[in-house]
């Protein structure tokens, strides 16, 4: 079994974890390389804000400075990244860990926790992975000696390249003559390997898509890296786990490798975790990742953890080969392949759905079962660390999630020229109530609202607050209030890819490069504070009409249908303790008791003394007006067998007056019958 520890280890590293989705040109519906990214935090806040770095040259001889990984607002601050990293207030500039030589020129880009997209189409996605290595950032103790993370990686490849090519070349020479850290490895002395390793998707101009993988070398030193190509009318998917398997490296068009300890292969030779004279193929992803993580019994959490998310889109986009949802993610095995053959043209909103994905519609969805509680919630908030140590389990773990702090699907477009050809569809927040806005990567500016503000501070003029809050609303009563937030989501998305083309075809007429820029931008973020001002504008009215438990669509009665109180669903009802109550929680003897003597105790006047108080409940209830939901008469009447068997009528009418509504005619007939014994 088990124990507690790995558990919790486990539970630790997988907090952030993060989701891609990769889509060849050949497979889309218009062309466009996709890589998209659910940036799903957890473990502790993060910095929000879409920061521009704007292009740069640099004297001969320069150094870059490389920071250390660091999650929480700011995440940088430094005078060499544009204003957007600049210091306010009271900060301090940002020590780095090291430098590296710096390039004559570098690309602008957009950057948030990892780089997203720069000015020649180059777009890269990520997802934290796990390995048996772990190292640590320089400056760390005695056991730090690696300068880069994978969010430094990204940014550097962005700097510095227009191919997915050279960025995966670039980032893996960097790793390995600099050191690579994951930072979620944890403690030295225990570390969590399940979140030790980077994994990225990296796509470009050509309409070319590379996977990465990244390790620590050996001795927490170095790195191990490998890179494998897309086939263009392919889709690929990083749920956490490696997928890189086979390699032929003699075919560096499709394949690319390296490591610290004697190539990509070096480290797994010296440790035993291949053997290259036994004849068996190296498999990067069974040599390098742990798998008694992955393997245990009787909680596999994280084979299903990465492998239910691999199946989901693999199933989606080639539903004929009919992969098998129980197999999940094992290591030593390949379970699910890395990359299949689409089926059927992939669309950008077919990409954005499978983002906000929770398996709706399969055996899995999680907005079924009593864990969706009372109102169909597809989302499952994180258990603690004592509850881990006490109860196992878990719930599934969808593409779409309740931590995500921003999500992207980015489009690299052959057909276009860089300026326009780049962009990426950017939402703050969690994908499934979000709205995806287009930002195109070689614009300079957004709206102030998508640069500012971080989780620990409500800020009404925040993007991200502006989404965040209504999501939270949300929670209230999902059913009902995300149909009708979706379907503005819907709305605006589709008014944003229709406008899209009009003023894209706008800016192709134009033959000066700065002229379709400043076109473009001045479009964006016209659309982006229109959407902002929308969202605002549908959280106002869903506060409104969706309060304690109502749902009020105008003022009035509710006779008017002013007010509706829709209450639960009769499976929710039916699977909790509803249609149970009162059960033995109601003693007619301990009310008659409490009212004093009786001035018999012969059953008829016990009956007389029951019909009576029953009266004057029922007439109370009647007066009051209340509404009750309805439950079944056969269940509530065993449930007061208890009462004297001469009270028929007695049992009937309590249970009406607990069923609740309008009386029927037997009902009012009854109820007079009652009060004339009573009587």
């Amino acid at each position: 079994m088990q124990s507690a520890a790995v558990t919790l280890a486990l539970l630790a590293s997988t907090a952030s974890a993060c989701t891609i989705i990769a889509v060849g040109k050949d497979a889309t519906t218009d062309g466009s390389a996709i890589v998209s990214h659910n940036d799903d935090a957890g473990g502790g806040t993060q910095d929000i804000r879409l920061v521009r770095v704007p292009a740069a040259d640099h004297a001969s001889g320069s150094l870059r400075p490389v920071v250390l990984t660091d999650f929480p607002y700011p995440r940088i601050v430094s005078d060499s990244r544009g204003p957007g990293y600049e210091p306010v207030d009271d900060q301090e500039l940002v020590a780095p860990g090291g430098f590296v030589p710096q390039v004559p020129h570098t690309y602008g880009y957009w950057d948030n926790i990892y780089g997203l997209q720069n000015e020649v189409q180059l777009s890269i996605a990520e997802s934290t992975c796990g390995a048996k290595t772990a190292g640590w950032a320089a400056g760390k103790g005695d056991y730090g000696h690696c300068l880069f993370g994978v969010d430094e990686l990204s940014r550097v490849a962005l700097e510095r390249c227009d191919t997915a090519k050279c960025a995966v070349q670039t980032m893996g020479d960097l790793a390995v003559e600099y050191g690579f850290y994951g930072s979620d490895a944890g403690d030295p002395a225990a570390p969590v390997l399940s979140g030790a390793a980077e994994a990225l998707a990296v796509s470009d101009k050509h309409g070319e898509i590379w996977l990465f993988h990244v390790m620590t070398g050996l001795n927490a030193r170095g790195a191990v890296w490998a890179a494998q190509r897309v086939p263009d009318d392919h889709v690929s998917v990083i749920a956490n786990g490696f997928v890189i398997r086979e390699m032929d490296l003699d075919d560096t068009a499709n394949f690319l490798g390296g490591g610290s300890d004697g190539g990509v292969t070096g480290a797994a030779e010296q440790m035993g975790w291949w053997d290259s004279k036994s004849g068996e193929p190296f498999d990067f992803t069974k040599a390098y990742v742990p798998t008694d993580d992955f393997t245990a019994v009787p909680f596999p959490k994280t084979a299903l953890y990465v492998g239910r998310r691999v199946w989901r889109v693999f199933d989606l986009v080639a539903p004929s080969q009919k992969f098998d949802p129980y197999a999940g993610y094992i290591p030593a095995l390949e379970t699910y392949p890395v990359t299949v053959q689409a089926e059927h043209k992939v669309s950008l909103n077919d990409v954005m759905s499978m983002m906000r994905d929770s398996y709706e519609g399969t055996e899995f969805d999680m907005s079924k079962g009593l864990a969706a509680g009372p109102f169909n919630n597809p989302l499952r908030y994180d258990g603690n660390k004592d509850q881990g140590a006490r109860i196992f389990g878990g719930f599934e773990r969808s593409i779409n999630t309740y931590r995500t702090a921003y999500t992207f699907v980015a489009q690299s477009r052959p057909n276009l020229p860089d300026d326009v050809g780049g962009i990426f569809w950017y939402g703050q927040d969690a994908p499934h109530g979000t709205v995806y806005v287009p930002v195109y990567g070689a614009m300079s500016e957004l709206p102030e609202a998508y640069g500012r503000g971080y989780m620990a501070k409500y800020d009404p003029d925040s993007a991200w607050w502006t989404f965040n809050f209504l999501n939270q609303w949300v929670q209230l009563r999902y059913n009902l209030i995300h149909a009708e937030m979706a379907t503005e989501q819907s709305r605006l998305e589709n008014l944003s890819m229709s406008q899209q083309q009009l003023i894209e075809a706008q800016a192709l007429a134009l033959g000066d490069k700065e002229a379709r820029v400043a076109k473009l931008e001045e479009w964006a973020n016209s659309n982006a504070n229109s959407i902002l001002d929308s969202w605002k504008s549908l959280t106002n009215y869903l506060i409104g009409k969706y309060t304690n438990g109502w749902v009020i669509s105008f003022e009035g009665a509710s006779k008017d249908g002013a007010v509706v109180a829709p209450g639960y669903s009769d499976e929710w009802l039916e699977a909790t303790t509803y249609t149970m109550w009162p059960g033995k929680t109601f003693n007619v003897a301990a009310a008659q008791s409490a009212m004093g003597p009786t001035p018999s105790s012969t059953d008829s006047a016990s009956s007389n003394g029951l019909a009576a108080f029953m009266f004057v409940v029922l007439v109370s209830a009647a007066a009051a007006g209340g509404v009750y939901h309805r439950v079944n008469s056969k269940a509530q009447s065993a449930n007061y067998a208890h009462l004297s068997p001469n009270d028929a009528t007695a049992k009937t009418a309590f249970s009406y007056q607990m069923a609740g509504g309008a009386a029927s005619k037997q009902q009012e007939a009854e109820m007079v019958a009652l009060e004339h014994q009573a009587l």
